[in-house]
């Protein structure tokens, strides 16, 4: 990996690239998020009773943001 050694035009470059690579992997991660809620969202339109939606709901929702709160917190205490 190239330092302070690299030209200017190949720092920008790198970074460019390193940049663009991440938000590709966001993109592909919500992709595959909202590919899953479409699914999750047909199956309990047709084959969930309500006791069960409620149930499916309150445990995928959990699963979402409990992970990414932790993330946050995180990321909010480094920063300070």
């Amino acid at each position: 990996m190239g330092g302070h050694r690299d030209s200017r035009s190949a720092r920008v470059a790198r970074w460019r690239r390193l940049y663009w690579e991440r938000v590709e992997r966001i993109r592909s991660d919500t992709d595959q998020i909202a590919a899953a809620a479409d699914h999750l969202r047909i199956a309990l339109n047709k084959c969930a009773t309500p006791e069960q939606r409620t149930d499916i709901i309150a445990t995928a929702v959990a699963d979402l943001i409990a992970p990414a709160e932790e993330l946050l917190t995180r990321y909010e205490r480094k920063g300070r």
